[in-house]
């Protein structure tokens, strides 16, 4: 890297933070104090950044930068309480996609890592753009610093917090590790977002390289897992990432994947028409899930265009999720937001509209 390449403040953590500002003759305090202001004040430059010296200041803006996402288009869905995707660039220009879902007095920012994705999942309109490039973990802290800004002023009613983020966006997170390590402990801070760990969940297609790095961390992460099938022929027609790491394989990871007493790894299950969604799949899932601390959530296909594949009735859905539970698996439906201007789960990287 070119030593004239400035270092993004949003992509530090504590640590980061107080090593650049050591860098530049400050202590410890000081550092606190920029962590503060960056996330508290809004600040455009870092001149802006509020209760620092003047002349430390100037110091630390020749050699850090407060970076931005330009909002290209801001699209609200039509449903009462507007789930609405941002379709953001960076730097360079290139796009990619932020979803912010209000409910009541909370609301959930799904967030991407990477633009496009090399997962390939036959249904995921990330997956049949291949892997453009990684997000760096300021780009996706940003994401968050944008939500927040966005929910601050919606329709002038009274600003909500941010409850809960999602790394569900475009991407698979654990196919770019170290950005989104980094930007996981860096929204924890507390002079900063401060968003508790148990708010923060973190999703994988199965790629075992990534989960395992994650679980060598020793943390509880909340982690959802795309399951979507129920043996390995489907699986692997769905997902490519099953070929190598196929079911068995993903749910003893999720086994003994460390997290807190009271918390299970949670499956996603996308229900296809005709596809995946039979009673011989409830059949196969409750004994692969027989006796393992899981949860699974039962998801009906968003479309996307120029899939070949068909989102169930609702009445197959809840009948589906109803057999599952009635096996002694731990179910719930989850009720997909955004779809109208393609912001649903697997609809990213659609554009607008799914008209």
């Amino acid at each position: 890297m070119s030593a004239s390449v400035k270092i993004d403040l949003h992509g530090l953590d504590g640590a980061g933070m107080r090593a650049l500002v050591a860098s530049v003759g400050g202590g410890a305090k000081v550092a606190a104090q920029v962590m503060r202001s960056l996330y508290a004040d809004g600040p455009q430059e870092i001149p802006e950044l509020q209760g620092v010296r003047r002349q430390l200041l100037q110091r630390l803006s020749q050699v850090a930068t407060i970076g931005r996402l330009r909002v290209v288009r801001a699209l609200p869905s039509d449903e009462e309480e507007p789930t609405t995707k941002y379709i953001v660039a960076g730097d360079d220009g290139l796009e990619f996609e932020t979803v912010v879902i209000p409910a009541g007095d909370r609301s959930t920012v799904c967030i991407s890592s990477q633009i496009g994705c090399r997962m390939g999942c036959t249904f995921c309109q990330t997956g049949r753009m291949g892997l453009v490039r990684n997000l760096s973990a300021a780009e996706i802290v940003r994401q968050v610093v944008l939500a927040r800004a966005a929910l601050a002023g919606w329709s002038s009613r009274k600003s909500r917090p941010i409850t809960n983020i999602v790394y569900m966006g475009m991407g698979e997170p654990l196919d770019n590790f170290d950005a989104v390590w980094l930007s996981y402990r860096i929204l924890q801070e507390q002079r900063g977002l401060a968003i508790p760990r148990r708010r923060i969940t973190i999703s994988s297609a199965g790629y075992l390289p990534g989960l395992d790095r994650l679980a060598m961390q020793g943390v509880p992460v909340t982690l959802a897992l795309s399951l979507n099938a129920s043996s390995d022929a489907i699986r692997s027609e769905l997902m490519p990432v099953n070929r190598p790491w196929p079911i068995e394989r993903l749910l003893a990871f999720a086994e003994d994947f460390p997290k807190r007493p009271d918390r299970s790894v949670m499956l996603e299950y996308v229900l296809f028409e005709g596809v995946n969604d039979s009673d011989a799949d409830v059949d196969r899932l409750a004994s692969l899930l027989a006796g393992r601390q899981v949860k699974v959530n039962v998801i009906a296909y968003n479309p996307v265009p120029g899939v070949p594949l068909r989102r169930p009735a609702p009445e197959r859905v809840e009948a589906f999720a109803s057999s599952l539970a009635a096996r002694g698996v731990w179910t719930m439906v989850r009720q997909s937001r955004g779809r109208d201007v393609m912001g649903a789960c697997g609809q990213l990287g659609g554009g607008g509209s799914s008209q």
